[in-house]
């Protein structure tokens, strides 16, 4: 398992889509209603906004197998270039991002089947449901109302961390 996450690291820090993708299972899901192929638009347009992601761990990841069942716990930080400048978008230079992930093992190898705690740029997981309206994900009538309320801290945030400095 240390093997795999080894290269989930190095194929997200080569950020080939593709190879990405592979680590996914086809029957991936989350409780933010996330499926493979919205995760596919989210992982494309990540790597297409941001360059050379570094990923940080705080200290060796949980694993739990039990099975064809595991689950890996690990407190992380996503650093990113973004206007020249490298930043987080996942913990900070104090704090790192606590993350879940669910895999299952296939005939080919451990997929991904979801994913829970990633709070991009500090804020809840829920804002990434609002950037799923970009690739499809339908949001409730109350979350349609409240989505403009993310747009402007989001970029308050993202300007505060990259263009000012953090």
């Amino acid at each position: 398992m240390d093997d795999l996450i080894e290269q989930v690291v190095e194929v997200v820090q080569s950020e080939d889509l593709n190879k990405s993708i592979h680590f996914f299972s086809t029957e991936y899901s989350d409780s933010l209603g996330f499926n493979i192929a919205l995760m596919r638009k989210l992982i494309k347009r990540t790597y297409r906004r941001f360059d050379e992601p570094r990923i940080h761990f705080k200290e060796p990841p949980d694993i739990l197998i039990d099975g064809s069942k595991a689950i890996v716990q690990a407190k992380v930080r996503l650093s990113v270039i973004y206007s020249g400048k490298r930043n987080y978008i996942l913990g900070d230079s104090k704090t790192h991002n606590s993350v879940r992930i669910r895999l299952s093992k296939h005939t080919n190898g451990w997929r991904i089947k979801g994913i829970e705690g990633l709070k991009p740029l500090g804020f809840e997981e829920e804002i990434l449901r609002h950037l799923g309206t970009d690739f499809g994900l339908a949001l409730t009538p109350a979350e349609r109302k409240s989505n403009k309320r993310f747009c402007m801290p989001c970029r308050l945030r993202v300007k505060e961390r990259f263009i000012n400095g953090y």
